[in-house]
This record gives structure tokens, C-alpha cells and sequence, in this order.
């Protein structure tokens, strides 16, 4: 697989690029508006924004073994999931499981109703993640 040379890159309106390993990380300048995106070893352009973190997490116990989370999906349309973190009596958060991009809802069937569950959830990318949206505990 073969990355573009700078002068390819420039040619498109590209002011740098840089290789970094196996990715190219590159700033344009497109009718003034400044942004910066990366190719990827799959020769895929990405942006190097933030994800943006899902908003409104809510849980809510919906029986003896299962809590229902509900939140507002991230505003990232680059997202391709998002993951669901639990941490168990205030013990270390751990990933819990893994959702597809839009989803704005998780039934938790393994909630032991004598334990205390906090979750966050984290739009992800591949290995990137967004920070934590709100923690809510039940």
C-alpha cells in the first residue's frame, strides 16, 4: 500500500504532511477554513477531531437483574460504535460491552440486584475513544 507523496498532497491544497509511521498526517487550508484529517493504512481519510462524547446518559433498574441505559447518541458522524463502561461497587471501571454508531440504548441483563453499578458510555473510532459522558449509578 502506497501513501500520496507531498507534492500530491500539495497539489490538493494540502500545506503539510507528514509521515508518521504508517499514517499521514496532514493540514489544509480550503477557502480559509483550517482542518486537519489523516490517511490511514487502509488509504482511508479520517478526521482527526475529537469524537464527540454521547450526552444525557440515564440508568434506570428495570428488574432483580437488569438495568436499562438510555443517552443521546454522539454528534461524530466517523463514529463506528460506542462502548458501554461499568464499574461494580465503586470497583475499577472495566469496557463492558460494545454497541453499534447510533444506538442510544443498552439493557444490562447481568445486574446483580445486591450490587451498585456506575456506567459511562464512550463513542469510539477503531482503538479511539471520546472521554466519558456523564457517570450515572444504580
Amino acid at each position: 500500500m502506497r501513501a500520496p507523496n507531498s507534492s500530491h498532497l500539495k497539489r490538493r491544497g494540502f500545506a503539510t504532511a507528514v509521515a508518521a509511521g504508517v499514517w499521514i498526517l496532514m493540514a489544509a487550508s480550503v477557502a480559509g477554513a483550517a482542518f486537519t484529517s489523516c490517511i490511514g493504512p487502509d488509504s482511508a481519510t479520517y478526521s482527526t477531531d475529537a469524537l464527540s462524547t454521547p450526552t444525557m446518559l440515564t440508568c434506570t433498574r428495570v428488574s432483580s437483574s437488569s438495568v436499562q441505559l438510555n443517552w443521546s447518541a454522539t454528534a461524530s458522524s466517523w463514529a463506528d460504535g460506542q462502548v458501554v463502561v461499568r464499574a461494580v461497587n465503586a470497583g475499577a471501571p472495566a469496557d463492558y460491552d460494545t454497541v453499534t454508531a447510533g444506538t442510544t440504548s443498552y439493557t444490562d441483563i447481568g445486574a446483580s440486584n445486591v450490587d451498585t453499578y456506575s456506567y459511562t458510555v464512550q463513542a469510539k473510532r477503531n482503538s479511539w475513544r471520546s472521554a466519558d459522558n456523564n457517570q450515572v449509578t444504580c
